[in-house]
């Protein structure tokens, strides 16, 4: 009876193939392509690892989903990084111990930056001026508080603080779109701390011009200090390529970059949420007419992140074999040749 079974099925198999190719021709055609994709995937690299893992059924994405994947395991296997020595999965206190330098560093210029875009616009509302002033003892936690002294008309003030604040955030994305790959390549050519550093400097600069908008609270020169803090700060702030770009030269595998990068976004995200409480609890809640104070700080711990980077951080990108030059560097942020 089984060798009855088998030969009926070995008749009847060309026919049920031939009944598949008619009815679903398109589907054959795509699994005739994925194996001459295979074929040829494993006579261009024969000592690859990866030719293990292809197979016949695999469209042309999944077979190179799978080379890539199975190159970067065996890139894992023949590290000797400690931070890529084996296979088993990064855990986020391995991930925290291998970015712990980064870590300081990250939180204030993380916290700086947050607690800046926070009070800007209460802050913009200061600046507005008309010819009603607010009443000296006018309640400040009415919903009718404009927000402004110099200005009583709640409409008005919000109106006017808002086309302010959409002129310089404008201004400030206009110009990251343009200079975002050039601190990329910067990142190459002079080093991810230099990055970071150029980062926490135009952070200074542009919380010490707020400053002085604030302290001068009203006036022709607002706008043009409040832009010029902006367009400062769109042209030099790079602290997060210059930090993805060291993490990608600590965790040279795909597996690892991966998590690496999950675990910084976690922490970064930590850092808005302190910022978050922090300036809505002690800040915005008291509902201030003047932020000097406020900006003069958040300035001074700017100042003194400026040095971190190159005290706290060694720096990665100092491989001699890499090509450091402006014409051979990538606007990605990392020239170790893994995308």
């Amino acid at each position: 009876r089984a060798r009855f079974l088998w030969c009926s099925v070995m008749i009847m198999q060309p026919t049920a193939m031939n009944d598949h190719k008619e009815s679903h021709p398109g589907e054959m055609e795509s699994s005739n392509k994925s194996s001459i994709l295979a074929r040829e995937l494993k006579h261009s690299n024969p000592h690859s690892t990866s030719n293990h893992m292809l197979s016949p059924t695999d469209n042309p994405s999944q077979t190179a989903m799978k080379t890539v994947l199975s190159d970067d395991l065996s890139s894992e296997k023949s590290s000797g990084d400690p931070l890529n020595k084996d296979l088993s999965p990064l855990s986020y206190t391995m991930a925290f111990k291998g970015m712990k330098h980064l870590l300081i560093p990250s939180f204030l210029e993380g916290f700086v930056s947050s607690a800046s875009r926070l009070i800007y616009f209460v802050f913009l509302r200061t600046t507005i001026d008309c010819e009603e002033e607010t009443p000296p003892d006018f309640d400040r936690t009415s919903n009718d508080w404009s927000g402004s002294r110099f200005c009583n008309d709640r409409c008005l003030v919000a109106r006017e603080a808002q086309f302010l604040k959409g002129i310089t955030d404008g201004v400030e994305a206009a110009l990251k779109f343009f200079i975002f790959p050039f601190l990329g390549l910067l990142s190459d050519v002079k080093g991810r701390n230099a990055t970071m550093t150029l980062s926490v400097i135009g952070i200074t600069v542009s919380m010490g011009l707020l400053a002085t908008a604030a302290y001068r609270r009203r006036g022709s020169s607002i706008l043009p200090l409040i832009t010029i803090a902006y367009i400062v700060q769109g042209t030099t702030e790079s602290f997060t390529i210059g930090a993805n770009a060291h993490l990608s030269d600590l965790f040279v595998t795909i597996r690892r970059r991966a998590h690496a990068f999950s675990t910084i976004d976690i922490f970064r995200i930590f850092t808005q949420g302190v910022a978050v409480l922090f300036i809505t609890g002690f800040v915005i809640t008291a509902n201030h007419y003047e932020y000097f104070r406020v900006y003069l700080s958040l300035c001074i711990i700017s100042l003194v992140t400026v040095p971190l980077p190159y005290m706290l951080i060694p720096e990665s990108n100092q491989d001699p074999n890499l090509n450091t030059s402006w014409r051979d560097a990538t606007p990605y942020g990392t020239n170790t040749g893994m995308i």
